[in-house]
């Protein structure tokens, strides 16, 4: 599963404390969710409603850590791929415009 895997890959500076966050926010908010999906199945609109379903329902900053656990995942590092070939939503949204 790419979301596991992407964990037991986090680089060694990363605290405990964080290792855990992350773990479980990938547990409660994104495995049941888009982390159920195959890779190219997941799209924007998925990613969104994840997001704003979090943000509403859950503790503050959650949708913050769900977004982190996402990129890390779907993003390059999780995929092992570079920005150049990665869906436009994503880079645009890490680059601060369209």
């Amino acid at each position: 599963m790419l979301g596991k895997r992407w964990l037991d890959d986090l680089p060694a500076d990363r605290s405990t404390n964080t290792r855990q966050t992350y773990a479980y926010v990938l547990d409660d908010y994104v495995l049941p969710g888009p982390g159920a999906l195959r890779v190219r199945e997941v799209r924007t609109p998925t990613v969104d409603r994840l997001l704003k379903t979090t943000g509403a329902n859950r503790r503050p900053g959650a949708a913050k850590s769900a977004r982190s656990v996402l990129l890390g995942t779907f993003g390059p590092e999780g995929l092992g791929t570079t920005w150049s070939c990665w869906p436009g939503w994503l880079v645009a949204d890490l680059r601060g415009g369209p």
